[in-house]
């Protein structure tokens, strides 16, 4: 059986603030694949790595990022992780995606856009390709309307399913499916979620063969218990995405 690859999910969270340089680089020093973030734009256009619409979480202020300057928000020390050794509390900032990509130019992101604006898609995608990175980064998104906005003359790089379409892969008769079935190349899923009324498990072999029927990749988010990604590599994962690398990759290791 391969080990499933490993993803920081914003980084290395569970050691260093989510989303920031000193966090990725912390994730890739403990030997993670690849990095998981999210972006936002501020208000005179910058994109940045950021989770929330707000810094209330990560910084205790009710700032919204597109409304702010970067120049504003870049001044903001984002909170550090809650028991952290003393080598670790050095205040750490909002970063653009552009330093990002810099600062890591041999690793493979997968981005979410975060606000539910096919305009800002768009631009990312956009971005991206300009900069001749779209070979290293999936985009993502939970919203339909913002993985539709990424057409191909914008982006030829990978995307995952929406939740829409996970949905829709999940109803559908396995009759009906084939590759191409749904767009993109990745299931970018929980291990279970409320849909609607009905709660789906993506650990099943109802789900399973859909993915497998339609030639999708199933990647499970967010999973910290080393026993559940195991359990997780051996059905089949192809990406663990984890808040604490220091843990998950040693465990898969093993499993490997």
């Amino acid at each position: 059986m391969s080990r499933p690859l490993v993803y920081g999910h914003r980084g290395a969270p569970a050691e260093l603030p989510e989303n920031t340089l000193v966090s990725f680089a912390r994730a890739l020093e403990r030997g993670v694949d690849a990095l998981e973030t999210d972006v936002h734009q501020t208000r005179d256009g910058v994109i940045v790595i950021a989770h929330d619409d707000t810094l209330l979480r990560t910084a205790g202020v009710s700032v919204r990022i597109a409304d702010v300057t970067y120049r504003e928000l870049s001044q903001i020390p984002l909170f550090p992780v809650a028991g952290a050794p003393k080598e670790d509390l050095a205040p750490a900032f909002v970063p653009t995606l552009a330093e990002a990509l810099d600062r890591f130019p041999a690793t493979f992101f997968n981005i979410e856009v975060k606000p539910k604006s096919a305009d800002l898609a768009r631009r990312v995608a956009s971005f991206l390709s300009a900069r001749g990175d779209a070979h290293r980064v999936r985009l993502a998104g939970a919203d339909h309307r913002v993985l539709r906005a990424i057409t191909p003359d914008l982006w030829a790089g990978q995307r995952s399913s929406s939740a829409l379409e996970v949905a829709k892969l999940y109803f559908a008769p396995l009759s009906w499916i084939k590759p191409g079935f749904l767009p993109g190349d990745a299931l970018q899923v929980p291990v279970s979620q409320k849909l609607g009324p009905y709660t789906a498990r993506f650990d099943g072999d109802h789900f399973l063969k859909r993915a497998t029927a339609a030639g999708l990749a199933v990647h499970y988010w967010t999973i910290n218990d080393p026993r559940e990604a195991s359990r997780l590599a051996r059905l089949g994962a192809a990406v663990i995405m984890t808040d604490d690398p220091r843990t998950i990759v040693p465990a898969l290791r093993i499993t490997s």
